[in-house]
């Protein structure tokens, strides 16, 4: 059996999204790299679940069956993300380049 461990490098402060408390994890995997992940808690509670602990967690699903508004947090944690090489911009990425 092969045990992958992974480190934390950066951990964003808590976003309020309905009644739980979510938090972008970027992490150094042994195997992958720099890989993203987040992490959520209920209000008053110490302990952070990964997202496959979600209860509608689902890796098939376009977004593994998570709530959609994460995508609030993901924006705003967009600089940092990109400072980590892990951050797309499409609108960026469509503009022409000038000579």
């Amino acid at each position: 059996m092969t045990i992958y461990i992974s480190q934390a490098i950066y951990m964003s402060p808590p976003m309020l999204i309905g009644k739980t408390e979510w938090c972008l994890v970027i992490y150094q995997h042994a195997l992958y790299g720099v890989c993203t992940d987040y992490h959520w808690r209920k209000p008053n509670y110490d302990d952070w679940m990964p997202s496959k602990q979600w209860p509608t967690y689902d890796g098939n699903d376009t977004y593994d069956g998570l709530p959609r508004t994460l995508l609030k947090l993901w924006k705003r944690e967009a600089p940092t993300l990109k400072k980590h090489g892990l951050h797309y911009d499409r609108e960026e990425a469509e503009q022409p380049q000038l000579l």
